[in-house]
């Protein structure tokens, strides 16, 4: 469901058209501090030291480290 939903957001307009062209934006993840445990309300801190960008959030998400 969250790859139709990116797929939705980059390649359709509000009203629902095809765009002529599909938006490009820049993802950041940020792992500086990451939690673990039972989150994501009470997950304890734990340092990761990891930031991470790139144009594809899927590809994104796929290479960032466990």
């Amino acid at each position: 469901m969250v790859l139709d939903l990116n797929r939705a957001l980059f390649e359709f307009g509000g009203d629902g058209k095809p765009r002529s062209k599909p938006l490009r934006y820049l993802s950041i993840v940020d792992g500086i501090i990451a939690g673990e445990g039972n989150g994501p309300m009470e997950a304890d801190a734990k340092p990761c030291g990891v930031l991470i960008a790139g144009h594809n959030p899927v590809a994104l998400i796929l290479s960032a480290p466990n």
